[in-house]
């Protein structure tokens, strides 16, 4: 794991640590292929899981804005099992979105 994935986790965790909350507990780090840094929080809404969102579109469509194309690396920051931050694979349907945009990316693993 490189300095810039380890950078991506801490990124992704210290956003997850401030501001989650009973509708937030997935973060998600994405670095682009020129290296600017996209984090943010999904949104949960209890009971109305369709008007939900995943973290991992909440940044790609920040990226997006932004003029980003190329995705370099991701990482997903979840509290769930342990009630501390873990990184967390990205659910089935955020790895088929993100594949539909069209590069390859890395996943780091936490050692």
């Amino acid at each position: 794991m490189s300095a810039n994935d380890t950078e991506l986790i801490r990124a992704a965790t210290c956003l997850l640590t401030l501001r989650h909350s009973s509708v937030s507990k997935t973060s998600y780090g994405l670095r682009t292929a020129i290296g600017r840094v996209f984090v943010a929080l999904n949104v949960r809404i209890p009971g109305a899981a369709p008007c939900s969102i995943c973290a991992e579109q909440v940044a790609a469509g920040m990226a997006v804005a932004n003029g980003e194309s190329e995705i370099e690396c991701v990482v997903s920051i979840g509290i769930w099992r342990t009630g501390q931050p873990e990184v967390l694979m990205p659910c089935v349907m955020c790895r088929e979105f993100l594949t539909a945009l069209g590069n390859r990316f890395n996943i780091p693993a936490q050692s």
